[in-house]
């Protein structure tokens, strides 16, 4: 009793945090959404641009697939259920990636890995990126 008087107690508001995401980490996490989304409505996950964009919603179209830093398309692993667990031990050392940027900027490259991280890569870490088990390249 005495822990939630003193919580209600003190009146205060949370304070809110507004954070200013880059775009190629907005859009990545929106792949990331719609690709979970579309594997749990459909009992599989996308197989193609066309069955990802038709999940982003209303007026989204190739740009949304688009690093606007490189303004290259991303590269994303199609044919990989997102609800399985990957097992640490069997991915070692690699990075397994639902998507990245092509070139990046400046020698980094923005990636999503399966488990949903957003990761800014230097050359010798991206080239532990790996695609996930059992997925297509698109």
């Amino acid at each position: 009793m005495l822990v939630v008087a003193s919580v209600v107690g003190c009146g205060e508001q949370p304070a809110e945090v507004v954070a200013d995401v880059p775009e190629t980490q907005s859009r990545l996490m929106a792949i990331r959404r719609a690709y979970v989304a579309f594997t749990e409505s459909n009992s599989r996950p996308p197989r193609s641009d066309k069955e990802l964009l038709s999940q982003l919603g209303q007026g989204q179209g190739a740009e949304a697939l688009t690093s606007p830093r490189d303004g290259q398309p991303l590269k994303i692993f199609y044919g990989f259920d997102v609800r399985q667990d990957l097992d640490a031990t069997a991915v070692g050392q690699t990075l397994p990636a639902l998507a990245y940027e092509q070139t990046g900027v400046d020698g980094a490259r923005w990636v999503l890995t399966v488990s949903g991280a957003i990761h800014e890569l230097g050359e010798e870490d991206f080239a532990k990126v790996t695609p996930p088990p059992s997925a297509s390249r698109r």
